[in-house]
């Protein structure tokens, strides 16, 4: 995302999380830009009033099979996706 964009939120995102950590103003930005939640295995964005996921739980709200492929957890905490034709699990 350009700065143009999310820049004009500089003093709202650091404000919001300078006790944290000041150098993630811009990914705060982004996402107060777009209105979505922060990927981030960090407590970085605890506080901010933008909602936070984990690598665990997108992988569960994700997870399954559908027609196009399954959506996993490696034992590392990283996403990965099967294509083929799998079983519809819930």
């Amino acid at each position: 995302m350009d700065m143009a964009v999310y820049g004009r939120l500089q003093q709202q995102a650091s404000q919001r999380i300078e006790m944290l950590d000041a150098n993630e103003w811009p990914v705060l930005a982004c996402a107060m830009v777009l209105g979505c939640p922060v990927w981030t295995e960090e407590t970085n964005f605890y506080g901010t009033s933008v909602a936070t996921w984990t690598t665990d739980r997108i992988a569960l709200y994700l997870g399954g099979c559908w027609l196009g492929g399954c959506i996993n957890l490696t034992q590392d905490g990283r996403l990965y996706f099967e294509l083929g034709l799998k079983e519809l699990r819930k």
